[in-house]
């Protein structure tokens, strides 16, 4: 198995996924460790499950999405990494593989397994080491679990769809633009490079480097619009 301790050498604490699938093993590598158990309306989880986390699965099933996603991990093999770890970590075992598409079926499949969840996490772990815990009760129980004293300022709300969404929509940004721009010189430089060999004066040379340039990122950037307006309606559609 995996060597917890040099993964978690110098942090106290794991939190969210990856790491939440993989709470039978930390329990038992880390015996007087204290579990949260963090609950929440299971409709009300799945709306804001469906808005955010679950469009990763639709967005990568659309071929002009596959496409693009596939020349972002060529330029950057982080961006292909991360969902490939997605798949295997949470997609296969805990979502059995499926697209979530918004239909009756998902809903109740998600929500069957939101709860087979918080019932096994609550039947497992002894009642000493586990907080069950709604962040709508604040500090209050969460402090008084941990033997720390309430924070001063309010209780944060940092993972809400709109935010969760705004965050990922930067980190596009992040992985999108560099690759704009690389093919826009790369796209604007090569038929630049073949006009000035073909002794083409300086302004017809700048003229159809920048014209190709604008045409790939016209193209490129389109592109991108539509996957995420795509994205949009169907998870508009999928809520009803």
């Amino acid at each position: 198995g995996p060597d917890w301790a040099r993964w978690f050498a110098g942090y106290r604490a794991s939190v969210d996924w990856p790491g939440a699938v993989y709470w039978r093993e930390l329990a038992d590598a880390y015996p007087d460790a204290k579990i949260i158990l963090t609950v929440h309306d299971p409709q009300r989880w799945y709306a804001s499950a469906l808005a955010t986390i679950f469009q990763f699965p639709m967005r990568r099933h659309d071929q002009r999405e596959r496409k693009v996603y596939a020349m972002l991990g060529r330029v950057n093999p982080g961006a292909a990494a991360l969902p490939q770890m997605l798949d295997k970590v949470v997609w296969e075992p805990v979502f059995a593989d499926r697209d979530f598409d918004g239909s009756q079926e998902d809903r109740e499949f998600a929500i069957k397994a939101f709860l087979q969840h918080t019932e096994e996490v609550i039947a497992r772990v002894p009642r000493e080491r586990l907080l069950v815990f709604d962040v709508t009760e604040g500090w209050g129980p969460l402090c008084a679990f941990l033997g720390k004293p309430e924070p001063s300022q309010p209780f944060p709300a940092a993972n809400e769809g709109s935010h969760f969404n705004r965050v990922i929509a930067a980190k596009k940004r992040g992985a999108v633009v560099p690759v704009a721009i690389a093919g826009a010189v790369i796209m604007g430089g090569v038929p630049a490079l073949i006009s000035w060999l073909a002794g083409g004066g300086a302004a017809i040379i700048a003229a159809v480097g920048l014209a190709c340039a604008l045409i790939f990122l016209a193209v490129f950037l389109g592109t991108d619009q539509l996957i995420t307006v795509a994205g949009r309606r169907r998870a508009a559609a999928a809520r009803g």
